[in-house]
């Protein structure tokens, strides 16, 4: 059986034990779902979503043709689009837009309380020290992508124009963050290359970024 057949049966196995449509989906690794496997040993956080792993999840259900499973996921992010837009401007010297924590809670903060941790790792905190996830900038590029693909997989329209606000905020925001420099081009500084390279200059990831959501939003409007 192809591994993405394997991941959507098992995704769905797990949903039809008791998931509804109103739930959310599993956060990091696995570690909050049904079966841990760390047991009772919680690692974490049970209260964050990487959508580093959910992407995972949505790219299956697309592939196996089960894009309504990706409904929790997507409405994860825009229902808290108010909280999001908050935590952006205090935590982001007042910047607009939206700078999703790769680590976000279910209530769209960015606060990092993993379960008995004593790690700093607040996301999208621009006061915050160096760490994993404190300058991740490039979540909401990733989220907003994702919606593009969600609508051309499905030419759900009335979905693309209910979720447009995560694509044209998640934009909003890289504009604001990055800098025209001398050779016309945008810079960021600090940021982070996922998780690998703390407060780099223009780290793959948010050249990446732009060059994939600035179109989209422009087409998408």
């Amino acid at each position: 059986m192809p591994r993405t057949a394997i991941v959507t049966a098992v995704t769905r196995a797990i949903q039809s034990l008791g998931l509804s449509a109103r739930s959310f989906t599993g956060s990091q690794a696995g570690v909050s779902s049904l079966f841990n496997f760390t047991r009772d040993n919680q690692q974490w956080g049970g209260g964050h979503f990487w959508f580093w792993n959910l992407r995972m999840h949505i790219a299956a259900n697309l592939g196996s043709g089960a894009a309504h499973l990706n409904a929790p996921a997507f409405r994860l992010y825009r229902e808290n689009l108010d909280s999001l837009r908050t935590w952006t401007r205090e935590r982001m010297n007042g910047r607009p837009g939206i700078c999703v924590p790769e680590t976000m809670r279910f209530d769209g903060t960015g606060w990092y309380l993993a379960g008995g941790s004593t790690e700093t790792n607040d996301a999208c905190d621009a006061s915050g020290a160096s760490s994993y996830n404190e300058r991740t900038l490039t979540t909401g590029a990733a989220v907003g992508t994702w919606v593009w693909r969600q609508y051309l997989a499905t030419d759900d329209y009335a979905f693309l124009h209910a979720n447009y606000p995560l694509i044209a905020d998640a934009a909003r925001f890289l504009l604001a963050y990055a800098v025209v420099g001398e050779d016309g081009k945008l810079h960021t500084f600090p940021s982070n290359a996922h998780e690998s390279q703390w407060d780099v200059h223009d780290p793959i990831t948010d050249i990446t970024a732009m060059k994939a959501l600035f179109p989209i939003a422009i087409e998408a409007a």
